[in-house]
């Protein structure tokens, strides 16, 4: 087990990260009482990219009224509260004002993975642009109704990502195509592997493993010694990066409502 304070300063570097990545991919940065909000006009459906950031205790009333001002020209309403007692404060108001709860874990990575199967698998490093076609078909998988702008959008938002730090891809092909894939971010000597993702009819094969302990040895090769990801609270991959060496710190919050 890691102690305390150990804990304690490993979410502050995690915090520190996000909120940088945040801050400076912007289109617009706005301080908002308790926190600041991001907002970007190239990519309106990108909740990643048009929401409130809460980093200090503040009343769900105060944080629901920014969210209507300063995002009254999207259909979303979205808020993330990085640290968990500020997240559980927020929670009650914003769930009776009809958003929904997406809960996080942050990972820290930590030990090795369980030894891997000789699978004669390899990732690749490729520019971003690779990503296009694989990242269209899996939105469209997923969600078969997104319009192709916001398909559009939903890729094209990383580049603003990458202009805020050093964004690495990570791919596996299979008949010559990308068919599993990760971002790597890296900033001085941190770096957070993101967008793991493989497409349906590919996974259980290792690819997903592949493609993140290529984005491990990238961190490693940068000189960064402290690696983290987000993963979902409630779903299994959870389980799938705990055996790559990945432990859980903390816990975020993350509260959404898409207006009709």
């Amino acid at each position: 087990m890691w102690a305390v304070a150990t804990i304690v300063e490993r979410l502050r570097r995690v915090v520190a990260f996000q909120e940088g990545i945040a801050r400076r991919s912007a289109q617009q940065l706005v301080t908002i009482p308790g926190g600041f909000a991001v907002l970007d006009d190239r990519y309106p459906a990108s909740y990643e990219h048009n929401q409130l950031y809460v980093t200090a205790p503040v009343t769900a009333g105060t944080v629901l009224a920014a969210a209507d001002r300063l995002l009254r020209r999207r259909r979303h309403r979205y808020v993330t509260a990085l640290d968990s007692d500020v997240a559980r404060r927020l929670t009650p108001g914003l769930l009776a004002a009809g958003y929904r709860e997406e809960g996080t874990v942050v990972m820290v990575l930590d030990g090795a993975p369980e030894a891997p199967r000789d699978s004669g698998i390899t990732a690749e490093r490729v520019p971003l642009e690779a990503l296009r076609d694989a990242d269209a078909r899996a939105w469209d998988e997923r969600y078969p109704e997104l319009p192709a702008d916001v398909v559009r959008q939903l890729f094209e938002r990383r580049f603003a990502t990458a202009e805020a730090c050093d964004l690495t891809t990570h791919v596996v092909r299979a008949d010559g195509a990308v068919v599993a894939w990760c971002n790597l971010y890296r900033t001085g000597d941190e770096a957070q592997v993101e967008s793991v993702n493989t497409l349906p009819e590919w996974r259980r094969r290792g690819f997903a493993r592949a493609v993140v302990l290529d984005a491990v040895a990238a961190a490693h090769e940068a000189g960064c010694e402290f690696i983290f990801l987000i993963a979902d609270r409630d779903d299994w991959p959870r389980e799938f990066y705990e055996r790559l060496g990945f432990g859980v710190i903390a816990e975020q919050r993350s509260f959404a409502r898409l207006l009709d």
